[in-house]
This record gives C-alpha cells, structure tokens and sequence, in this order.
C-alpha cells in the first residue's frame, strides 16, 4: 500500500507539477512566430513575413550580436495568459553545431501522449555542453541550457520558466490542446 501511495504521488507531481515550480513564472503567451533572424558565422539568412524590408528590428538584431551561431525568433503575441500584456516578444538561441531546419515538431498528439508528462520530456532539447552541478553546499543545479525552435506561423505557448525547462516552449495545435488546457489552470492559480 505504501509504495502505491508513493507511485501515485510521483505521476501526480510529474503531472501538475507542484504551484511552487510556476511561482516564478514571468510569462505565458500564446504566440506565433512571424520572423526569424539567423547569424552563422559570417552569413545570415532571414526569413518571415516582413520580407525584405530593413526595419528597425533588423538593425537593432545586427548591433547586438556577440557572437556567430545565434538565431532570433520574433512572436506576435496571440493571447496573454499571465504576464504583462505585450505585443510582440524575442526569443533567442545560441546553438552549438551548424543550425539546420527546426526538426521539434512533437506535439505529442496534441499533449495526449504520456511520455510528455514525464518531467524531462518537452518539445525543446537540453543542450549538449552543459552539465548538471552539486555546489558545496550540497544543492544540485542544473546548468544546462534549454535549446528549442520554431516555424512561421505555427502556434507556440511560450512560458518563461526555468523550472518547467523543455515544455517552455511547446507547439499547440489545437484548443483542446492538453497542455494548453493545464497550463491555463496553472495561470489562474499563479495569478491569484
């Protein structure tokens, strides 16, 4: 009996998670991405609904590169769920190896799938040069950073939370979204 209530409790927290791990929660945004700006090395591709026309986006994205290898997502925010109400938002990436077309396109069956809910399992992968670390104080931290992608006009739900790590960034296709249904309760909660 007690190792059933120990397993339930286990599915139960890789399920809901626990409303302290959204309490730092900035942002939940339902969002598409409408432009993306890509640096590798020295050549840099654009791609997205503003064309070839050079905004202001443009210009401020090439002052601030500090690095090859990185790529910016621009979203039109859809809908806010938590957070402050915005427009527009950027994300962006630094990735490691040559960047290749977005290949993350799980849904896992609009969020159904049971291996989502495992707390490790997410659209978005870990990073491949960073690793976990135990400080002196005994504490663990995870060092590695969360790499994800994206495609025009698909829809994201976008939560800036380091806790949930790879579901920060999942596709949604549908409102029935299983996912997205949780993550509105979850939004609800934390807005209290």
């Amino acid at each position: 009996m007690k190792t059933l209530l120990i397993l339930c409790l286990f599915f139960t927290k890789a399920y809901s998670y626990d409303i302290n791990d959204w309490a730092s929660t900035e942002y939940i945004y339902i969002a598409k991405p409408i432009y993306i700006y890509k640096v590798e090395s020295h050549s840099d591709e654009i791609d997205g609904k503003l064309g070839n026309k050079l905004s202001d986006l443009i210009v401020k994205m090439k002052k601030s590169l500090q690095s090859k290898n990185h790529i910016y997502y621009y979203f039109e925010i859809q809908e806010v769920l938590y957070g402050e109400t915005e427009k527009f938002i950027t994300i962006d990436f630094e990735f490691e190896d040559k960047y290749t077309k977005c290949n993350l396109k799980n849904n896992f069956d609009d969020h159904n799938n049971s291996e989502f809910w495992n707390t490790e399992i997410g659209r978005s992968v870990f990073s491949k040069n960073k690793t976990a670390v135990t400080n002196c104080f005994g504490e663990y931290r995870d060092t590695r950073r969360v790499d994800s992608c994206f495609e025009i006009d698909k829809q994201y739900l976008l939560i800036k939370n380091d806790n949930l790590k790879t579901k920060q960034y999942e596709l949604i296709d549908s409102v029935e979204d299983n996912w997205l249904q949780h993550v509105r309760l979850k939004a609800k909660e934390i807005a209290k």
